[in-house]
């Protein structure tokens, strides 16, 4: 893979902003739509809030939240190890390569038990995104 799709991005976007409104139902349509997702009806939609809230834990809260080698350890467990949605879901390319990022970052933030308001970091990113847009 050499480079993210334009439509990949949006979609990534889409599925950011609905997980951070507590949108779940809407995360599972864009979901859907990235072709990670075939069946809804076969999806177990607890597990998956559960697994949504795990992964964008850091950012969900508008307070300082510290990486931990436990979380790390806990995002992959929820999508990885007792994921019941495992053989319901599909992995791109573009998500294989998104998730070995997001690991390898999260490794190193725990490690250095970096600290911050992730949340108003992440919102900022996107207001950014949508100033740009509009432009």
């Amino acid at each position: 893979m050499s480079r993210y799709s334009d439509s990949f991005i949006a979609l990534c976007s889409d599925l950011k902003h609905h997980v951070l409104a507590g949108n779940f139902e809407a995360a599972v349509s864009v979901t859907q739509s990235m072709g990670m997702i075939h069946d809804s009806g076969k999806i177990d939609l607890p597990a998956y809030r559960d697994l949504l809230r795990t992964l964008y834990e850091p950012i969900l809260k508008d307070q300082e939240y510290r990486f931990t080698a436990g979380y790390v350890r806990r995002t992959w467990e929820v999508l990885a190890l007792k994921n019941p949605n495992r053989f319901q879901m599909s992995l791109s390319k573009e998500l294989i390569f998104t998730n070995r990022i997001q690991w390898g970052l999260y490794a190193v933030l725990a490690l250095l038990g970096a600290r911050s308001n992730w949340h108003q970091r992440f919102k900022n990113i996107l207001e950014f995104k949508k100033l740009q847009k509009r432009s």
